[in-house]
């Protein structure tokens, strides 16, 4: 769950967790849910979305999400019931408005129906969103290109994975190029591409029961030293706890 604020105006973007869970790490971090405007989803998976019905009902507020995520969306959580849930499908790849941001989805590697990225303009200050993707294809790393703020998973360590206690297909799955990004795969981008307009890279999607904080965050310092970059913040974020609150000028 990731809240971007401007001008008053808030998105929220995916919304996993319930909603009386998303209320109250909004409160410790002296967030209200007021400024709220829209919800927008990345793909249909549960651990992204199965808060939203609730959410997005209790604010008053839309649902965004790709016209594949919709569909999925629909059959899975509204098959039985049709509640007066307010979802909007884009086409993946074409920009919208909400409030004082211009937000452009993009499409990401993950083994779902229409999983998206996002870039969040407001005004010359772009922020970027990009978690679930089992690889970083040339599209992806374009689209992240001048952000100042970048939200990056960085998901598994490798060898923790394959040691792990997972079913060979779910590891396989995860490992795949529709799956999550690796601590080496995320390592790999920093060294190769992340240019010196990020300010704060914030890693999300760590797996409690393949990677831990102290390796993301050791291997991206090394990745970043090797590019000699000094200026990157590291912010390592918990699926337990909210993450401090973060504002750009």
């Amino acid at each position: 769950m990731v809240l971007v604020e401007a001008d008053g105006v808030a998105v929220l973007i995916d919304a996993g967790i319930s909603t009386r869970e998303a209320l109250r790490r909004m409160e410790r971090v002296g967030l209200s849910p007021e400024p709220i405007q829209a919800v927008l989803l990345t793909h249909e998976h549960s651990d992204h979305c199965k808060g939203v019905d609730v959410l997005a009902r209790r604010l008053k507020v839309p649902v965004y999400m790709s016209e594949g995520t919709a569909e999925g969306y629909i059959e899975t959580y509204h098959r039985v019931n049709h509640r007066a849930l307010d979802i909007r499908p884009f086409k993946t790849g074409k920009a919208f408005r909400v409030g004082p941001f211009l937000i452009e989805p993009f499409p990401t590697p993950h083994d779902s129906r229409d999983s998206c990225g996002y870039i969040l303009w407001y005004r010359d200050i772009k922020m970027g969103v990009v978690t679930d993707l089992g690889h970083m294809p040339m599209l992806v790393r374009r689209r992240m290109h001048g952000a100042r703020l970048l939200v990056l998973e960085s998901n598994h360590d490798e060898k923790m994975l394959l040691q792990g206690p997972y079913p060979l297909w779910l590891k396989q799955r995860i490992m795949s190029r529709h799956g999550h990004l690796s601590n080496r795969m995320v390592a790999e981008y920093i060294r190769e591409q992340l240019d010196g307009w990020c300010e704060y890279l914030f890693l999300a999607h760590i797996s409690k029961e393949n990677n831990t904080p102290e390796r993301a965050l050791a291997s991206t310092m090394e990745a970043l030293d090797a590019r000699r970059n000094r200026d990157t913040r590291v912010v390592l974020t918990s699926q337990e706890a909210p993450t401090p609150v973060i504002q750009l000028e």
